[in-house]
């Protein structure tokens, strides 16, 4: 049996992915307990019984980041009472010293370390999932392509530079958007009024629209979302390589869990994810012919 400390905002993908872990790990019949602790308060109160602790935790150093107040004298402290201290790895530079890691890169391995599968969706009986055959980039050029993406509201999300390039290279499409505000680094939603602001500027062909939803969807909506598009793209626009801090990004789980083609950049966060998705290097028409082959792959693999 272990512990399994996660921070409790829901806008925020290091919690959705714990969250989405722990659910994996009841459903396999693991003895875990599972708690939310936004503050050290909360955590002070839990009845660690459990020999051994894992953190769900990301860089401290960042001033926004989830379980900020997780120090190396807690972990110490911990140490001390006989707990064997853990963290889910969502970033290499760590700060602090863990007596394990288990990495979220399903591609890392390490003689010291656990490795641990991306968690991915499988079943949800209230989703009618539409997969996709393969089909001939002819067929496709005579379809209304439906375009999605979705993310919180960041800068490096490419949010815009999808629409310019759906817009500059087709003449009819439907682009659809989910964007939510982010709790730690927009608490009051005003840099998030101002992304949607900007996106609904932009100049589109007659024939080219642009439809964004801004609440925030449970798993099972956000993958009925998805499940409805031609195509899901992600954009990130942190592509240099002395920028990768080891994190991978836990939308593209949903992604490939939609059962629906979809892309990636280049960005050091899908470096799990095959080139042959990536927006800079391949043709839309191509991406979307495959089918579900990639959500296929993964879905087996992981």
């Amino acid at each position: 049996m272990f512990d399994l400390i996660t921070n409790k905002s829901k806008n925020c993908g290091v919690y959705q992915f714990g969250c989405r872990l722990n659910k994996i790990l009841w459903d396999q019949g693991v003895n875990n307990k599972y708690y939310e602790c936004e503050d050290l308060n909360t955590f002070s109160k839990i009845k660690k019984k459990s020999k051994i602790i894992l953190f769900n935790f990301i860089n401290a150093s960042r001033p926004t980041a989830p379980l900020k107040w997780l120090t190396q004298d807690i972990i110490n402290e911990l140490k001390l009472k006989g707990h064997i201290v853990g963290v889910l790895e969502h970033s290499d530079d760590l700060k602090y010293q863990f007596d394990f890691i288990v990495h979220q890169n399903p591609l890392k391995y390490s003689n010291n370390n656990l490795t641990i599968p991306r968690p991915l969706f499988y079943d949800f009986d209230n989703i009618p999932f539409k997969k996709v055959d393969n089909i001939s980039t002819e067929i496709l050029k005579r379809k209304k392509l439906i375009f999605g993406s979705f993310g919180l509201a960041f800068n490096n999300k490419g949010f815009d530079k999808i629409i310019h390039k759906i817009n500059n290279e087709f003449e009819s499409a439907i682009i659809r958007m989910h964007i939510i505000k982010a709790n730690y680094n927009d608490s009051n939603g005003s840099f998030h009024e101002k992304v949607i602001k900007y996106l609904k500027s932009i100049k589109l062909k007659n024939n080219v629209s642009l439809k964004i939803s801004t609440n925030f969807l449970s798993d099972p909506e956000l993958l009925s979302f998805l499940n409805k598009n031609d195509v899901n793209i992600l954009n990130y626009q942190n592509t240099h390589q002395e920028n990768d801090d080891g994190s991978l990004s836990s939308a593209v789980d949903h992604a490939i869990s939609s059962r629906k083609p979809f892309s990636v950049s280049s960005s050091h966060q899908f470096k799990h994810i095959d080139r042959a998705l990536t927006i800079e290097s391949n043709s839309l028409f191509e991406i979307i012919s495959n089918g579900s082959y990639y959500n296929d792959k993964y879905l087996k693999l992981w």
